[in-house]
């Protein structure tokens, strides 16, 4: 979700494009796919009243450390890169599609000899739009294989080909459609096609979610409950499982493809795996037929079970990396949807993310205490004091970035360590239904008063210097409702 907004506002003019304007110009350029493809070449501009796009190889020349769709050369393994118009080392044209989290989906070689991709070349004013496009390796040159200009990048496709035909499943079980690729789409460098009739080429199988209508109780097995009554209040929630909108992302990310399959009987089926059902299309017949749930087959998998001085082992070597790091920054890692439904009721900086609050540390550094050795036990009640001293949790309701070592294996874009003096620890970070204060600080202090062997009157001067920040407990509908808030006051 990041790359959606950074590429948005980097290439598309801070997003201020208006709708559907291509990232380059439109062309005709020829290749392996068929004569009169529309193209786009992203090594140029394009315009509109509201300003001009960024060319995507001028985009990853100023930051290739962006770059998401990475291309290897098979013969050595270094990254692939190509020459044009007199530049080198330019890198593969395509930006990132995804959703908020998790790798993007890979491309298929279609029956043309050409990589096609989930692509976005669409200027628009919230989320950058794209469909799939064919990429012609060694130029800047991609190919428009629809008009279809509602397609999101951050609803991700799972893409399949057999023969001329490439198959798109998009996210949540939204639609499902195919084109053929010896025929070739419409576009304004061919303004011919335009009148013709798009489902000679291109079709649509299902969409709106309609598959439900089309096949009951396809999902039955996924949810455990008739898709079209689903007591979840919110529509968008008859895709989540266990809980509406505390339960888990359902199916927006990446899906299983389309598989088309011809067999003995020489009739070429397509068969896709949706609803925890397997599906299976056919040409010629509007017959729905139900077969048997396979049965489950019992398996004894030989697991190697690590014994308890091996773990304890294992934990000692980490808490030396945070002993010798000293302290730590919140991780820079995306934590899912949570971080996104977060950000709706949060004011503030982003929220949602691992050890971004002095909770996460104390907390997790006393529960390790009983399985370290005496020595080690004391290194981690000192390396505790420090963090007391300088980011109190009855203080700090948001760690920061401004201080701190990294936590990452990798490294970190030019873009996030500019901005880190701008982020410093905060004393209130967030305000929504759940708290003004995150109450987790306050078991945090009760196990640090314990382990530090508090006395009494010491507690008391702790709890006195904290008890401002308590919050009143939310009224029991919103405890109700948001389940994480409830445990965090137990």
């Amino acid at each position: 979700m990041l790359f959606s907004k950074l590429e948005l506002l980097d290439i598309y003019n801070n997003g201020t494009l208006g709708e559907g304007l291509t990232v380059g110009p439109i062309a005709n350029e020829s290749g392996t796919w068929v004569a009169n493809t529309p193209t786009i070449n992203t090594s140029l501009l394009n315009s509109n009243a509201f300003g001009s796009t960024t060319p995507i190889t001028e985009y990853f020349e100023q930051k290739p450390y962006r770059r998401t769709y990475l291309v290897l050369n098979a013969s050595n393994g270094q990254e692939y890169t190509y020459s044009y118009n007199g530049k080198s080392g330019l890198y593969a044209p395509i930006l990132w599609t995804g959703t908020h989290s998790g790798n993007r989906y890979p491309p298929v070689v279609g029956g043309d000899g050409v990589l096609y991709q989930q692509s976005n070349y669409l200027s628009s004013n919230t989320i950058a739009r794209g469909a799939v496009s064919g990429w012609k390796v060694g130029t800047p040159f991609i190919s428009l294989t629809t008009l279809n200009k509602n397609m999101a990048i951050d609803e991700p496709f799972a893409i399949s080909g057999g023969g001329n035909v490439i198959y798109r499943n998009q996210h949540s079980d939204f639609s499902f459609a195919s084109f053929d690729i010896s025929t070739p789409s419409c576009g304004s460098a061919n303004p011919a096609c335009l009148t013709a009739n798009s489902t000679s080429r291109e079709w649509t199988h299902f969409t709106n979610n309609d598959l439900e209508t089309i096949i009951p109780l396809y999902n039955q097995a996924y949810t455990g409950l008739d898709p079209l009554n689903n007591p979840c209040s919110d529509p968008w929630d008859k895709f989540q499982a266990f809980g509406c909108i505390n339960g888990f992302y359902g199916k927006h990310g990446n899906q299983n493809p389309a598989v088309p399959y011809k067999s003995s009987d020489t009739i070429t089926r397509v068969y896709m795996h949706r609803g925890n059902s397997i599906i299976v299309w056919r040409p010629g017949t509007d017959t729905r037929i139900a077969k048997d749930k396979a049965s489950t087959i019992q398996t004894q998998d030989s697991v190697s079970i690590p014994s308890t001085i091996e773990l304890k082992n294992r934990l000692d070597a980490e808490i030396q990396k945070i002993l010798a790091a000293g302290h730590l920054k919140p991780g820079f890692l995306g934590t899912g949807i949570t971080q996104s439904i977060l950000s709706e009721h949060v004011w503030g900086p982003p929220r949602g993310g691992y050890w971004d609050h002095p909770f996460d540390t104390f907390y997790t550094l006393i529960r390790s205490l009983p399985h370290l050795t005496a020595s080690r036990q004391q290194e981690v009640k000192n390396y505790l004091l420090s963090e007391f001293t300088n980011f109190p949790p009855y203080q700090y309701d948001y760690i920061g970035w401004r201080d701190g070592a990294w936590r990452e294996p990798y490294l970190v874009m030019p873009d996030v360590s500019s901005d880190l003096a701008s982020l410093p620890p905060l004393t209130s970070a967030g305000n929504f239904r759940g708290w003004s204060f995150n109450p987790q600080s306050f078991y945090a202090l009760w196990k640090y008063a314990e382990v530090m062997q508090y006395s009494q009157a010491q507690a008391l001067s702790l709890f006195n210097a904290s008890k401002s920040k308590l919050n009143t407990v939310p009224a029991d509908s919103i405890l109700l409702e948001l389940p994480y808030v409830h445990n965090s006051y137990i």
